[in-house]
């Protein structure tokens, strides 16, 4: 299994000569790290919006730009890159289910999607133990 100093040294040093082989190369490699296949499989009725999500995803991690915005604010392109490939099916899951649950109307899907990804990678795993907190699913101090 690759770590993600590998895959992003992979992305970072195949030189392809046209930019569409870099797109899929990226696509492919972002599509077996958060378990593509997987979700699919779990979650068939979510497969557009997951396509979209990997869309995004693969989007920023083929930018040329120096900077992405995140929250309305300019973050180097390489810090969002390298929390990109740390994004697994986990975090991906929970922002599929996060997206299911909001009821505020997305303006701009894309810098939302864009903004969730990131804060996925720092927050997802505190949301789920918040959430089993408040259900009763784990024992009081164990938060």
């Amino acid at each position: 299994e690759q770590t993600n100093t590998d895959i992003t040294t992979d992305i970072s040093t195949i030189d392809y000569p046209n930019p569409v082989q870099s797109y899929q190369h990226t696509q492919r490699l972002f599509k077996e790290k958060i378990g593509y296949d997987a979700i699919c499989i779990d979650r068939p009725y979510d497969i557009d919006r997951l396509d979209e999500i990997v869309g995004v995803a693969v989007d920023v991690l083929t930018s040329t730009k120096n900077t992405v915005r995140i929250n309305q604010e300019e973050k180097p392109a390489e810090i969002v890159k390298s929390v990109f490939w740390k994004l697994d099916m986990f975090s991906i899951q929970f922002i599929l289910n996060s997206l299911s649950e909001t009821k505020t109307r997305i303006r701009n899907m894309r810098a939302a999607l864009i903004t969730v990804l990131y804060n996925a990678a720092f927050t997802s795993s505190n949301v789920v133990t918040n959430q089993a907190a408040v259900n009763g699913d784990i024992y009081p101090g164990c938060v």
